[in-house]
């Protein structure tokens, strides 16, 4: 169903796939996701995208043509980027898609796969966070590390916000020169 939507496709890997790969996927309309079950950290975080992330988290929001267009213009953009650049869109891909939060109705609510699949992450993700505010410069500039627990998140003012200034952030390449 998630080709007849969009396009995109998960694509299954014996091993995590590194960045450049990932990002490769992505502007091909494939997200990649290891086929064993990543083990969590003790809170319950899952670095890496394995089954359980793909299938509860990534794949429905890739299932939406605006969210699978932002994924797409990483991997375009990821493609042409120098190395300084290229950490930049990694770090918005991170905040927003994996780790991505968004407020309706004033309530904090998570969005990003990373979240939407981590049992351990949505339950403390609340009380042990700092809220920023939405700043897609600011999150170029920010980590957001796979490998650890997230605890800083940029508040998107809705979901629609949110994908109409990513893309307005990679189309115009304002993750350039960085």
């Amino acid at each position: 169903r998630l080709g007849e939507a969009t396009g995109f496709r998960l694509q299954p890997s014996l091993r995590t796939p590194d960045l450049e790969s990932f990002m490769r996927g992505l502007r091909n309309r494939r997200h990649a996701c290891t086929l064993r079950m990543q083990p969590s950290t003790p809170s319950g975080f899952v670095p890496g995208s394995d089954l359980i992330g793909a299938y509860l988290g990534h794949a429905p929001a890739l299932a939406h043509p605006e969210i699978a267009k932002c994924s797409q213009l990483f991997g375009l953009a990821f493609e042409v980027g120098n190395p300084c650049e290229r950490i930049a869109l990694e770090r918005v891909y991170r905040h927003c898609m994996g780790f991505g939060v968004v407020e309706e109705d004033g309530v904090v609510k998570a969005f990003g796969a990373g979240l939407l699949s981590s049992r351990g992450a949505l339950i403390g993700f609340d009380r042990n966070s700092e809220w920023l505010d939405w700043d897609l410069d600011r999150m170029a500039a920010t980590d957001c590390s796979q490998s650890r627990d997230q605890r800083q998140y940029f508040v998107a003012p809705s979901v629609d916000q949110m994908i109409t200034d990513v893309h307005v952030w990679v189309r115009r390449g304002h993750w350039r020169s960085r």
